[in-house]
């Protein structure tokens, strides 16, 4: 066994190890709850913002389109 090897072996076994734990392991079993969650997030903020959006429509049907009466009135005389 060279120096090089010897010195990396312990190193490689606990890699090794790491890559065989990680394999393992059911990512999307794991992430599931958490993907779930996020979708009923998109969801509700999607619901809200339609709602929004509708709530904006409503309040600008019951605006009158115009307020008051306002009288705007001139006069002018030119002398020379």
């Amino acid at each position: 066994m060279r120096i090089g090897e010897a010195i990396l072996a312990t190193p490689l076994e606990i890699y090794d190890g790491i890559i065989g734990a990680l394999e393992q392991l059911n990512l999307q079993r794991l992430l599931a709850p958490l993907l779930d969650t996020l979708d009923a997030l998109a969801a509700g903020v999607n619901q809200g913002l339609e709602d929004t959006t509708g709530a904006f429509q409503r309040l600008q049907d019951a605006l009158p389109d115009r307020v008051g009466s306002t009288t705007i009135s001139v006069s002018v005389s030119v002398s020379t």
